[in-house]
């Protein structure tokens, strides 16, 4: 496979530890969650395998060696992934920044890893240029995917968490002189509607590892109501 080493596809996010991801889908269920989270990075690490040749740079939080184990574990499909760069403790805009800027090629795509229904054809209109920037506009106000140069890092520094994330950025890179264009929206995966809303467009066949433990899921909530509960409790279940 030959590589374009002008650009790196950064995958900013967790590695999947216990309590720490997906909280929102199942507040009550962190072992759901993180069964969830896993199937998320096995779907997108497929996809992103039959998808797209560009080199894959994971941006991490590090908690413990066995955490990022299971993460290269689960990235065993990329063959072109690139060492990781490790998030500095900051605000989630400064962290995103500083990762950014110590990538080695000249620009970058950027996601998070909780979107296991990526767009990959989504990438074929994309143009890079030092100018320029792309943003995919997220359907909560924030952005699934950035593109552009390196050098633009720095304008993702927000100095507060704006009501619109997209609208901020927007502006920002206008401001600094940078043209600016728009991919179609998209959503990525924080909430249960979120994810009824991908699984009402990718099937199994798409995303298996997701559909799998959805199922898995299933199971394990219909042995947990043969089991004494708090009557005062609350399930959360799709």
């Amino acid at each position: 496979m030959e590589l374009n080493n002008s650009i790196e596809f950064v995958l900013f996010g967790k590695t999947p530890r216990y309590g720490h991801v997906k909280t929102r889908l199942f507040p009550e269920k962190p072992e759901y969650s993180l069964l969830i989270y896993k199937a998320f990075l096995k779907d997108f690490f497929l996809r992103y395998s039959l998808n797209c040749k560009l080199a894959l740079r994971p941006l991490l939080d590090y908690h413990d060696e066995n955490d990022l184990n299971e993460f290269h574990n689960f990235a065993r499909p990329v063959s072109s992934l690139l060492e990781p760069i490790y998030q500095k403790p900051a605000s989630f805009f400064n962290r995103l920044a500083d990762g950014l800027e110590e990538i080695e090629s000249p620009y970058f795509y950027l996601t998070g890893t909780d979107l296991p229904h990526f767009p990959f054809d989504y990438l074929n209109n994309i143009s890079l240029s030092c100018n320029e920037v792309t943003i995919g506009p997220d359907r909560d106000g924030g952005f699934y995917f950035l593109a552009g140069p390196r050098g633009c890092a720095q304008l993702l520094k927000l100095e507060q968490d704006p009501q619109s994330i997209c609208v901020s950025l927007v502006r920002n890179f206008q401001e600094a002189g940078f043209r600016v264009k728009l991919l179609k929206p998209w959503s990525d995966i924080d909430t249960a509607s979120d994810l009824v809303n991908c699984l009402n467009h990718f099937c199994a066949d798409e995303l298996p590892y997701t559909y799998e433990a959805l199922e898995k899921m299933d199971i394990l909530y219909q042995q947990s109501l043969m089991e004494p509960t708090n009557p005062h409790s609350k399930t959360v279940f799709i």
